[in-house]
């Protein structure tokens, strides 16, 4: 038996924060976090009692910029850090049962 199934995992951008709040006497950020999205990729092969399967996990390699402050803790100043999702990553499993 083969299985494949796709999945896409959708993140809208989040509403105005302490952040991104422009009246926010503390943080004056101008910018907020984009949306982001990811598919993601398994497939697998059943016989008998064994079972070998792959999953791609950001199969399409995407990497918007993510902004925020780490943690939600000032660390002085105007340091923020920039990241980004995690990249195309390849996972292969092996079950067998008996």
């Amino acid at each position: 038996m083969f299985t494949v199934r796709l999945e896409d995992a959708f993140r809208a951008a989040p509403r105005s924060t302490f952040q991104t709040d422009p009246a926010s006497a503390y943080y004056f950020v101008s910018h907020t976090e984009p949306s982001a999205n990811i598919l993601n990729l398994r497939a697998a092969v059943q016989w008998s009692s064994f079972e070998a399967a792959a999953f791609l996990r950001n199969a399409l390699n995407s990497h918007p910029l993510m902004y925020g402050l780490a943690n939600g803790v000032d660390n002085g100043g105007s340091s923020t850090q920039v990241v980004t999702l995690v990249p195309r990553t390849l996972s292969v499993s092996g079950t067998w049962r008996y």
